[in-house]
């Protein structure tokens, strides 16, 4: 017997009545009479229908729609879909990267059950433009077309498969599939599981354009990489790729939906955000989100056309009939414990109604709140908050007509005035002299932002939004990256590192500063510095480049700060795996009952000679230099 499918231009033989592999189509068949060099049978005509497996179908509306699923979210306002934002925000949900207490569901809440409000939309919207880049850099296997520009579907089949054939990401949450097919676009959806069905290797996955049920992607005889049982393009596919979500949120970052407004396209601009699409595709964007800067907290919208209209916060506003001056002032919401602690304000001005720009900014060591547009005669009041460590100077007028600042007489910190033309404002502070020798002298000098080091999950325990501990030691000039965008958190911290931040510690303690040149190897104005002032005894270590273990570390950092600081404020009768006999035991101990150190369990095991990573070094460096961030009333 022979076949040939439809476009092709070869017959193929096989033995015995049964084909197995063949992928969906039309097929010609013909059959040799026995024995005899000419067929017996005129060509037959048979269609092969879409295969669906008999494997017993797991839940996919446990794993699939409960975690994935948003089929509710139907986006009138953006028929081009929002594929890549729900992929990635509903796995961040379901990983525990992302807040579901955001949307107005809760973590016990299925995802399916949440309405499809604005509020639902936002940080799908929000992530669906920021892929590029941060998405590319999270991709695990296969993705020639996104990394290179062109097509190697076999080696991205290759890839894919051979990343999860362990099982290891099965019903995890934790991939993301993209695929395309180069002539009709692309597609993002989850990836739920790896399977092989009489030996064909099968990647699972939930789309979004099928809610209802799973489908999977396989290689067909011809080697075509395909999706069945329900295909989101009809054919091949060019390219496939797994991105890893926690990896693409520390990069991507946070959301604040108190940050983002959406409206039509050329309706509104709003001054100084940036302008996203809401569609998949750029050039289709019928509807756009603006985003705000994070320090703004009041911003100026221009309306385009009559009766232009936006939406924030799930409320709707517009204008009305409008002239070439009309102007809307929008006050931000602010977010605490993610609920509302301020109701947005939106304003009208006509032309009718002169309007002046007042500019405020921040000098060194503090912030400053209350700039925007305002009517000609509105009182308006700036307030500027000292960082620690700094006291407020006064308010200077630096407006054209004064480019160097004048000092405004009488301005305090909080100061309120009436508006009668455009104004630039800077407050300005300075730094309080140094106490010799307090622990006073550590300040913020340093703005951390959540995302600023990608390898840094703000999700974990020493992040952003758990426990800031690296927020703490980069802020207070304590440690810094190993490079201008890593921090290298769970990498292990060296004895040239730790000297370096005891160091620190102590010219600050007793300086106000750091007191630090160059030097060749980079460390060793650092090693000198601790030797000087008995920090370290000169032959302590002669490998400066390795790991460090934790007992070294409490004897460096205890010895950065005199005793006196290192009060007891904890009882230590004994610790399971430190004795007296244990090298650094006294440095230890005064660490444990100074309540800078607490073990790694309730019983206060130590782990002496274990090392201690970049960000557990940050947690215990940041508690020396904060007293009331110490452990106490423990008994160990």
């Amino acid at each position: 017997m022979e076949y040939q499918k439809s476009g092709d231009t070869s017959w193929k033989s096989i033995s015995g009545t049964t084909v197995t592999g063949l992928a969906n189509g039309t097929y010609y068949v013909r059959k040799k009479a026995v024995a005899a060099t000419s067929f017996k049978s005129a060509n037959a005509t048979v269609t092969i229908e879409p295969y669906t497996t008999t494997e017993p179908e797991k839940n996919i509306y446990k794993f699939g729609r409960d975690t994935y699923g948003f089929q509710n979210f139907g986006d009138s306002d953006s028929p081009g879909g929002h594929c890549f934002g729900m992929s990635v925000t509903s796995s961040g949900y379901y990983l525990g990267l992302l807040d579901i207490s955001i949307t107005g569901g809760n973590n016990n809440q299925g995802l399916y059950a949440l309405s499809a409000n604005s509020t639902v939309k936002a940080p799908i919207c929000y992530y669906q433009p920021r892929q590029g880049s941060p998405a590319l850099k999270a991709t695990v296997a296969g993705g020639s077309t996104y990394k290179t520009g062109v097509s190697n579907i076999t080696s991205d089949w290759t890839e894919v498969v051979n990343y999860v054939k362990s099982h290891a990401y099965d019903d995890k949450g934790g991939l993301q599939i993209g695929f395309r097919k180069n002539s009709q676009g692309g597609h993002a959806i989850n990836f739920l599981r790896y399977s092989e069905v009489d030996g064909q290797p099968r990647i699972y996955a939930y789309d979004n354009n099928f809610p209802k049920s799973e489908t999977y992607f396989y290689k067909d005889n011809q080697g075509l990489i395909r999706q069945a049982p329900n295909s989101t393009f009809s054919g091949a596919i060019d390219c496939i790729a797994l991105r890893n979500v926690a990896t693409y949120f520390s990069i991507a970052g946070g959301f604040n939906l108190t940050h983002v407004i959406y409206a039509d396209k050329d309706t509104i601009s709003v001054e100084n955000a940036v302008v996203y699409p809401m569609d998949g595709n750029i050039e289709l964007g019928e509807h756009v989100m603006f985003e705000i800067p994070e320090q703004m907290e009041q911003v100026v919208i221009i309306p385009l056309t009559d009766g232009a209209a936006f939406k924030y916060l799930d409320n709707t506003y517009s204008f009305g009939k409008i002239d070439d001056d009309t102007i809307g002032i929008l006050t931000l919401s602010t977010l605490e414990e993610n609920a509302l602690a301020q109701d947005p304000v939106f304003t009208v001005i006509q032309n009718s109604e002169q309007t002046y720009t007042v500019t405020v900014k921040a000098g060194v060591g503090g912030t400053v709140s209350g700039g925007g547009k305002f009517a000609k005669n509105t009182e308006v009041t700036i307030t500027a908050t000292p960082n620690t460590g700094f006291a407020f100077d006064g308010w200077y007028d630096n407006s054209v007509r004064y480019e160097t600042g004048l000092k405004i007489t009488g301005a305090g910190a909080v100061y309120t005035f009436t508006v009668t033309g455009d104004c630039m404002l800077e407050a300005r502070f300075t730094a309080n002299e140094p106490n010799p020798g307090s622990i006073s002298n550590f300040a913020k000098t340093k703005t951390y932002k959540s995302g600023m080091f990608t390898d840094v999950d703000e999700n974990q325990w020493y992040g952003f939004k758990q426990g800031k501990v690296i927020a703490s030691a980069y802020e207070y000039g304590l440690m810094q990256g190993n490079s201008a965008n890593t921090f290298n958190p769970t990498g292990n911290i060296t004895i040239a590192e730790a000297i370096t931040v005891a160091s620190r510690v102590h010219s600050i303690y007793m300086t106000g500063k750091e007191n630090f040149t160059a030097g060749n190897p980079w460390y060793q104005p650092y090693v000198d510095y601790a030797v000087a002032n008995g920090i370290i005894s000169s032959g302590d270590f002669t490998n400066y480049t390795r790991s460090a273990t934790r007992a070294e570390m409490a004897y460096i950092f205890s010895r950065s700060l005199p005793t006196a600081e290192f009060a007891a404020q904890n009882t230590v009768n004994s610790l399971p795996d430190v004795n007296t006999g244990t090298k650094y035991y006294d440095a230890i101990l005064s660490l444990y009952k100074a309540g800078v150190v607490g073990g790694n369990d309730a019983a206060g095991t130590f782990k002496p000679n274990a090392n201690i990573t970049r960000a557990e070094a940050a947690a215990i460096i940041s508690r020396v230099v904060l007293p009331t961030t110490r452990l106490s009333g423990k008994t160990y």
